[in-house]
C-alpha cells in the first residue's frame, strides 16, 4: 500500500508520524531542528506531498492538550500543522481548547 499512496494522486494517509514529531517538539521541548529533519525526510518520501493528511488532535490519540496544557504551545503546534504541505483537519474541539477527563482522544461527557 505505501507504494500505491506514494505515487498516486489521492489523498494518502494520516500523517501520524509527523503528528508524533509535532507533539514531541511542542508538548515535550525536543529541537524545532530535528523537527525540521524529520519534516523533509517523510515529506521526500512522496510525489505528492500536498496530499497529505496533517492533524493534532485526533480520536485514536491521547489530545495534545492532555499532554501539555501550555495553550502558547498549543497554537504554535496548531499553526505548524495548518500550514505543512498537506491537508489540514482540525479534529472537534481543537478550536476550543478540548481536554479529555480520561486521558483518551474522545472526551467523555456526564459525571
Amino acid at each position: 500500500m505505501y507504494y500505491f499512496y506514494q505515487y498516486s494522486n489521492v489523498t494518502p494517509l494520516l500523517s501520524i508520524p509527523i503528528r508524533n514529531d509535532v507533539v514531541r517538539t511542542f508538548a515535550y521541548g525536543r529541537s524545532m531542528k530535528d523537527l525540521a529533519n524529520e519534516l523533509e525526510d517523510y515529506y521526500s518520501l512522496f510525489v505528492y506531498p500536498n496530499k497529505a493528511v496533517n492533524f493534532l488532535d485526533s480520536h485514536d490519540l491521547v489530545r495534545f492538550l492532555n499532554e501539555n496544557y501550555h495553550l502558547d504551545r498549543y497554537r504554535m503546534a496548531f499553526a505548524l500543522t495548518m500550514t505543512l504541505p498537506g491537508i489540514p483537519v482540525i479534529y472537534y474541539g481543537d478550536e476550543s481548547y478540548l481536554v479529555s477527563r480520561d486521558g483518551k482522544g474522545t472526551p467523555t461527557t456526564g459525571p
